[in-house]
């Protein structure tokens, strides 16, 4: 069904994490790795994706920008700001993709690690 067809993927990463006793937990370690980039690890190495949005809180545009330094997800076309909502913050993420960018869109919680190549396939289909 999408084979041959534009994907994106929104990554919203701009909550407070307010149960995390003052922790982030996109920036939490796993493995010696952000949370955040497992995440994007796997949608970077997806076939199915050609690009994605990063959608992050203020107070972590500038620490979401120095891991995006390191170079290794190239299909990150933006980073923006997050709203006061999930569905604002997704809202936000839409604003950076054209009509000709995709023909599909996927949004997924930057703090949930534990996402496939496969998953993303079966989440398309």
């Amino acid at each position: 069904m999408f084979k041959n067809q534009k994907v994106a993927a929104i990554i919203v990463a701009a909550g407070e994490s307010q149960r995390m006793e003052g922790l982030d937990k996109i920036f939490a370690q796993i493995k010696g790795e952000p949370v955040l980039s497992w995440v994007l690890g796997s949608f970077q190495k997806s076939k199915c994706i050609d690009r994605i949005v990063l959608v992050v809180s203020q107070q972590n545009i500038e620490h979401a920008k120095r891991l995006l330094a390191l170079g290794r997800w190239t299909k990150i076309t933006d980073v923006c700001l997050g709203g006061k909502r999930r569905q604002d913050s997704v809202a936000e993420g839409l604003k950076r993709l054209t009509p000709s960018a995709c023909e599909w869109i996927l949004i997924h919680d930057g703090a949930r690690p534990i996402v496939t190549g496969d998953l993303i396939e079966r989440g398309l289909e």
